[in-house]
């Protein structure tokens, strides 16, 4: 299942070119992915914002749109904590990708080994989470 919220546009202030950027959150959980989607549709006007509920859509998404920031659970149905997420920074390695976890069961250097820019522990603090995405989507190399 996907969702799009219709985006919003930027200009480039020198060129004035469009620049549009694109967040995918990837979360299994409806309620989690709906509650996430809410944050960034709030705090990240500028943005597009996409959703996968699994990795085959996940992939797609990544494949085939501009994706300046990913967003996605460390847990997955019928995978080991962090698996999804590592499949996927490991083939996207030049997209910042965002770890949110239940329990924090991940440090910070690990998470970083396997590619995660930033980690969150649920429950997110929204203000950093857009802070963050604000942040990692200037250094994307998607856009």
């Amino acid at each position: 299942m996907e969702f799009l919220f219709a985006p919003c546009i930027r200009y480039n202030q020198y060129s004035r070119t469009e620049i549009m950027k694109t967040v995918l959150i990837i979360d299994h959980d409806i309620e989690e992915l709906e509650a996430l989607m809410d944050i960034c549709r709030l705090g990240l006007g500028t943005f597009t914002i996409l959703s996968s509920q699994d990795e085959t859509c996940a992939n797609t998404n990544l494949s085939k749109k501009r994706i300046d920031v990913a967003i996605c659970s460390s847990q997955f149905p019928d995978t080991e904590e962090w698996e999804l997420l590592t499949r996927l920074t490991r083939r996207f390695p030049y997209i910042p990708f965002i770890g949110i976890s239940a329990s924090g069961s991940i440090a910070e250097k690990t998470a970083k080994n396997i590619g995660i820019s930033c980690l969150f522990t649920r429950p997110v603090d929204s203000g950093e989470l857009v802070r963050q995405i604000d942040e990692l989507s200037e250094l994307s190399s998607t856009g």
